[in-house]
């Protein structure tokens, strides 16, 4: 992805501040600038006011309450851009990238403490007439000595989402907001690529505990969060032992999430003021805390949220981070799917996204490995009639548990006191069945996979598979008669193909072929159910061992009847095993794709 990095710094008198272009497509640049923060945060309430009065729907074709973000949005703009050697790189790099076919990753680094509260996200550019943030990707750096690389991720990404509600503040409708948050991600639960677990009430010793004993990908928290002036730091409020608050601060949390091994890469903070910064030092901010802690990248709230606005930002946030989408294309997403909730909303500015590095990849998401017993032979088929196999309302565990978990925890934003942040989620669909793709082994012209051809029953495998595998029971158990005949049939003393062999001699003769009869029957009848039961499975050597057994049993033919009733049905299972929809079907249980 093209990128454009800047840099923002305090200069050399109070009020001045060096901008600098530390990375673009078209090279360097850097000017001096002036910005009174001081005046800027004076109008933070009317921000505020201006973006929940947008959430109301209107006719005006530009809205009131949008003039005070547009016109800060301006100033701040040319804060970055006013300078002609600056303005032209943001220019020649945006044109790079649409040459490219890919957005430009806008990159601020503040060194200014002062200049983390401001609003960059309402960033307007009045030449192209549009938000900067609304068409590209924009990230806040937290500059770290190192980030880790990608978390390699097989579907379902697992998020915990940690709801807290404590006594003293006020009351959180949990239940509207954890209801709100699987309607956001109903359907990629559904689909299987999210897992939400969910920590109600939790107390610092619930959270440790689900992070020492659980892998997740992503935290997301539901609660209160402030901004203690005094400390100069952020600060979470969990449930204390006793019931009430436990004022936890944003260091203090980022210890707590390193218990989990590893540390879930994001988190996603659904309470106000989780972005707020001190005026003295640039990692004072709740989610700049965490990035400098060791998180990947935090998503947060610089300003409270509507219901409706944060219910879209997480169904448009998880569902590209479960596509495999950088975080900062997610934040975007998020964003677009807040526009859709009104024409004239404002509320996308309020998301910020904290970086720990410049590279926005957090995961590498893998789609699960698919076993032929997954496919579903009506793909194309409406679903409406399916049952949920979830429990309704309740935590939707897909694999829970931690053998090589896919995914990690995520943090659930949820909370609905509009003071305390984007806390509302979904009106949980309450059914959904993980149904999975088709199988890219497709027949020619029919539209469906071959091995999606199931017998009536059901069974998960093609008919001739499943004729395959009872003949090769039946010839089995054919087998054991058989062996009988071949056993009553051995001649004793007397017969002249004995000659002048005495009778203790022939007695011992046939008592050794008895054996050996018996001993290579039972290894025929086992080899013969072995490869039955492992042909179901697709295991290419047991097709090889079904035609090496005919091949044997060709080469000792008997002319006893019951052993060419053997011969035949394994034959004829032999014969199934060759034919195409069988052989489609051992190709898509090994990963080959077949032949046309």
């Amino acid at each position: 992805m093209s990128v454009i990095e800047l840099a923002i710094s305090r200069g050399s008198t109070p009020g001045q501040y060096e901008v600098q272009v530390v990375q673009s497509p078209v090279g360097e640049a850097s000017s001096s600038v002036s910005i009174d923060c001081e005046s800027l945060l004076q109008m933070h309430d009317a921000w505020q006011q201006a973006l929940l009065a947008s959430a109301a729907s209107t006719r005006r074709i530009v809205s009131g309450p949008e003039t005070p973000l547009r016109l800060v949005g301006q100033e701040l703009f040319a804060v970055l851009f006013g300078d002609p050697a600056i303005a032209g790189r943001y220019r020649s790099s945006l044109a790079v990238a649409q040459e490219r076919n890919e957005p430009l990753r806008v990159v601020l680094r503040l060194y200014a403490p002062e200049l983390a509260p401001l609003p960059w996200e309402a960033m307007y550019d009045a030449e192209s007439a549009g938000y900067v943030s609304r068409t590209e990707p924009l990230v806040r750096h937290v500059p770290v000595a190192s980030a880790p690389l990608p978390l390699r991720v097989t579907q379902p990404l697992r998020i915990l989402a940690i709801t807290a509600s404590p006594r003293g503040l006020p009351a959180l409708d949990i239940e509207k907001e954890e209801e709100q948050l699987r309607e956001a991600l109903a359907d990629p639960i559904r689909r299987g690529a999210i897992n939400l677990h969910w920590a109600r009430n939790a107390t610092w010793d619930t959270i440790q505990n689900l992070l020492l004993t659980q892998e997740f990908h992503v935290v997301h928290f539901i609660g209160h969060g402030d901004f203690d002036i005094g400390e100069d730091e952020g600060v979470l409020a969990l449930v204390g032992n006793d019931g009430r608050v436990n004022r936890v601060e944003a260091s203090r949390f980022a210890d707590l999430l390193r218990e989990a091994s590893p540390m879930p890469r994001l988190v996603v903070l659904n309470s106000c003021l989780t972005a707020a910064s001190g005026a003295t030092d640039l990692f004072s901010g709740t989610a700049a805390a965490l990035v400098h802690g060791g998180v990947s990248a935090v998503a947060a709230m610089q300003f409270e949220i509507t219901d409706s606005a944060a219910v879209a930002f997480a169904r448009g946030f998880y569902s590209a981070i479960a596509a495999g989408r950088p975080v900062d294309q997610a934040v975007r997403s998020g964003r677009v799917a807040i526009l859709g909730t009104n024409g004239h909303t404002l509320e996308w500015i309020t998301p910020v996204l904290y970086l720990r590095a410049a590279e926005a990849q957090v995961f590498s998401i893998q789609a699960p490995h698919r076993t032929h017993d997954d496919l579903i032979p009506d793909e194309a088929s409406d679903d409406s009639n399916r049952k949920p196999p979830q429990e309704q309302g309740r935590e939707h565990a897909l694999p829970a548990a931690k053998p090589r978990p896919d995914h990690e925890p995520a943090e659930s934003p949820d909370a609905e006191t509009p003071a305390w942040g984007w806390h509302r989620g979904p009106r949980g669909r309450k059914s959904g069945t993980t149904r999975a793709r088709p199988s890219p082994l497709a027949a020619r012209g029919k539209g469906l996979p071959l091995v999606s051809r199931l017998d009536k029953n059901r069974t998960g495998h093609p008919k001739e598979i499943t004729f395959a595998f009872w003949l090769f029971i039946g010839a089995a158990l054919l087998m054991l008669p058989s062996l009988i005949f071949s056993i009553t049939g051995i001649p004793h003393y007397g017969n002249p193909r004995y000659g002048d062999l005495t009778e203790s001699e022939t007695e011992s003769i046939v008592r050794r072929t008895a054996l050996m009869l018996i001993f290579a029957g039972i290894v025929w009848m086992a080899l013969c159910v072995m490869a039955a039961f492992m042909i179901r499975q697709g295991r290419r050597w047991a097709r090889t061992t079904s035609t090496l057994l005919i091949v044997v049993s060709v080469v000792w033919l008997d002319v006893d009847l019951v052993y060419l009733a053997v011969i035949l049905l394994n034959a004829v299972g032999v014969a199934m095993l060759y034919t195409r929809p069988a052989s489609a079907f051992f190709a898509s249980k090994n990963g080959v794709r077949p032949r046309s």
